[in-house]
C-alpha cells in the first residue's frame, strides 16, 4: 500500500522486479531509472548485475550507467543502440 512506502528509502528489490516484469513482456525498448545520486546508481547496478535476467552476457552490457562523474565518453554510451533482443537499462540521476 502506498500509505506504508517510506519515500526517503529506495527500495532497490521493487525496481528490480518492476525491470524483470517489463523484460518479461518481451517489446522492444529501453528503460531509464531515475536515482538521487553515483551511490544509489552503483547500488542499483550491482544488484542487477547478480541477476540471470540482467547480468550475463550482451544484456549485462547494456546496464548503463549516467551520472555527472562519468567521462564524456561513458555519458555518449546511453544513445547508442543494443543489439536486437537486449534492454537496454540506464540508471541515472535525477
Amino acid at each position: 500500500s502506498l500509505r506504508r512506502m517510506d519515500e526517503s528509502r529506495i527500495d532497490y528489490e521493487l525496481i528490480e522486479r518492476l525491470l524483470e516484469r517489463i523484460d518479461e513482456r518481451g517489446e522492444p525498448g529501453a528503460v531509464l531509472v531515475f536515482l538521487p545520486g553515483a551511490g544509489e546508481i552503483s547500488q542499483m547496478l550491482e544488484r542487477l548485475r547478480a541477476t540471470r535476467r540482467f547480468g550475463r552476457g550482451a544484456q549485462a552490457e547494456w546496464l548503463l550507467p549516467l551520472h555527472s562523474q562519468l567521462p564524456p565518453q561513458e555519458q555518449r554510451r546511453v544513445f547508442k543502440s543494443p543489439p536486437r533482443g537486449v534492454r537496454k537499462v540506464v540508471l541515472g540521476t535525477n
